[in-house]
């Protein structure tokens, strides 16, 4: 009862219960649908797995454009790259001043083979064919050919 003499509603708490049951009803039903969800993937793992990779194209080479700054370390690429979109050509080649011991350059028309790739930086990681240190150089400096 309230000061007021009167009873107070038992709604509240029924209202409380609701949510509790509900909420613990979709907690269930969230967690079978999350193994759901997590067999699916399983089964597509295991059907991708089971699949030959197809084989790789044996015509395709690709060649540098010409002769450009490439680097190990991605970031230094990343601000290389940002300088020239912004025709800040000073700041560019101060980059390349500074960190001359962290670029090198890929001669014109050096065969590359294409290691890892970003999607929307527009980077590449290239090896030099015969030699095992990995760069990082702008996607249009790589040029695809046909042999």
């Amino acid at each position: 009862m309230n000061d007021q003499g009167r009873r107070r509603p038992q709604w509240p708490g029924l209202v409380f219960l609701a949510i509790v049951f509900v909420g613990g009803g979709w907690a269930v039903i969230s967690g079978s649908r999350r193994e759901a969800a997590a067999r699916r993937e399983e089964r597509a793992r295991v059907a991708a797995a089971a699949k030959p990779a197809p084989a790789p194209a044996r015509n395709v080479a690709y060649f540098a454009n010409g002769k450009f700054p490439v680097s190990p370390d991605r970031s230094l690429v990343e601000r290389m790259v940002r300088y020239v979109r912004e025709n800040d050509a000073a700041a560019m080649y101060q980059l390349v001043a500074d960190n001359s011991r962290r670029f090198t350059t890929l001669e014109k028309g050096a065969a590359l083979h294409i290691v890892d790739w970003t999607m929307f930086s527009g980077l590449v990681k290239v090896r030099a064919h015969g030699d095992a240190t990995e760069y990082w150089a702008p996607r249009v400096e790589i040029e695809e050919r046909k042999q």
